[in-house]
């Protein structure tokens, strides 16, 4: 019946609400002695690590306010310690975009691709674990060929919008040493198109 009722909703407004179910049976279970967990949705978890780099107040305070399910700092902190961050597309964006869209009509998933680019402070710095330098030019394994090697200063993100939707979702980030060539932007959007309609985005304009 509940989802009956909110299936109407977006997305996201559907995700908070689940969430406050499934926070409320754990915080019942662990009121009764049991073993409890608390399972996030993976982009719900992206929206709250955003909203806390924006604001650690206004976050503070919606949490203790209990006005939205949000989790704690040190379950952020133990998200993010587990997470492999690396450059090229995020395949947990793109996997959120099609649950998103997945079960529109065409006409409600058409979007605009977008990208921006951000100059970056130049640091080189040894990952010990992974035994490579972080700070360099890398596009993942997308587009090597064109790509010139060299301390990165520019960031390229790429970005998409649907037409009917209130959301904007990054999907790809791009370490670069200057801005982009035309040739690299060609390589990466030509390839962004290709996967984002694949993931039920339907890009109808740049």
């Amino acid at each position: 019946q509940l989802e009956e009722k909110i299936k109407h909703l977006s997305h996201g407004e559907r995700v908070i609400i689940n969430t406050f179910i499934q926070k409320g049976k754990a915080e019942l279970q662990s009121k009764s002695g049991r073993a409890h967990s608390m399972k996030y949705d993976g982009g719900f978890l992206m929206q709250c690590l955003l909203l806390k780099w924006k604001s650690s107040s206004t976050y503070a305070h919606l949490r203790k306010s209990k006005i939205l399910p949000l989790p704690s700092a040190s379950t952020l902190r133990r998200r993010l310690s587990s997470s492999e961050c690396k450059f090229g597309f995020n395949e947990l964006a793109l996997e959120n975009i099609k649950k998103a869209l997945g079960n529109l009509p065409d006409a409600d998933r058409w979007g605009s691709l977008m990208w921006d680019e951000v100059s970056l402070k130049k640091d080189l710095t040894w990952h010990s674990k992974r035994l490579e330098w972080h700070g360099v030019v890398d596009f993942g394994e997308e587009i090597e060929s064109a790509v010139k090697k060299g301390i990165a200063t520019h960031a390229l993100v790429l970005m998409f919008r649907p037409y009917k939707g209130s959301w904007v979702q990054p999907f790809a980030c791009f370490a670069s040493l200057n801005a982009a060539s035309s040739t690299i932007l060609h390589g990466v959007i030509l390839k962004a198109t290709v996967l984002l309609y694949n993931h039920k985005a339907i890009v109808k304009n740049f």
